[in-house]
């Protein structure tokens, strides 16, 4: 019965060793917002605000009350100490561009009319536009279509 025990253990143990792990690390992150008023022009920037953040652990771990003792609290393998802190800061900037399509729109048409205007001065194109056909003759439909 014994043996049996035993050889069950030893099972156990070389099919545990067996198993692979796998470690997975996921992103992690941060938001932050800044509900605010500002007066910016046009191109311009402005900081909105800094958020500076820490933190700092300790941990001790050993036998109670051993590390009181004068000679046997400071074994290195009866008590364990270990600190750490992090610190970060966060710059928020606000970057303005302002785009008025209206006005870019009839700045393109303005140059595009002044364009075919010195085209047609230096007799590039024709003084009158050929004005557009009605219907889409019969030979230029056939071009289109095709049987697939």
């Amino acid at each position: 019965m014994y043996g049996k025990s035993l050889l069950t253990f030893i099972l156990l143990i070389a099919a545990a060793a067996q198993v692979d792990a796998q470690v997975v690390i996921l992103p992690s992150g941060q938001i932050t917002s800044v509900g605010t008023t500002v007066n910016v022009p046009d191109g311009g920037f402005v900081l909105l605000g800094n958020v500076r953040y820490g933190a700092e652990g300790a941990i001790y771990r050993g036998i109670p009350g051993l590390s009181y003792l004068p000679i046997v609290g400071v074994a290195p393998l009866l008590t364990h100490r270990a600190l750490s802190s992090q610190k970060g800061e966060t710059q928020i900037y606000l970057g303005v561009r302002i785009h008025d399509f209206e006005s870019l729109d009839r700045a393109t048409f303005l140059k595009g009319q002044q364009i075919l205007q010195a085209k047609r001065a230096a007799g590039l194109l024709p003084a009158e536009e050929k004005p557009l056909p009605a219907r889409i003759p019969s030979a230029l439909k056939r071009s289109f279509s095709s049987e697939r």
